[in-house]
């Protein structure tokens, strides 16, 4: 009903949480993130982050923390 599949739901649903944690945080452990939001490394991490954001977790965190 809402033109999405499951999958991409749940991918979308998780990169807002992550998105609402790192808004609080001054700093990230990338790794507790991987972990807490059941990736299989830090590179599909990254490579998730950027399919939605355009950008790295990093260059991220520096821009809502400048």
């Amino acid at each position: 009903m809402i033109g999405v599949t499951p999958k991409s739901y749940i991918q979308m649903a998780r990169f807002k949480i992550i998105l609402t944690q790192l808004d609080q945080h001054n700093d990230a452990d990338w790794m507790q993130l991987v972990n807490d939001f059941g990736f299989h490394d830090q590179a599909h991490f990254i490579k998730t982050f950027k399919q939605f954001s355009g950008i790295t977790p990093s260059s991220y965190l520096s821009l809502i923390h400048s």
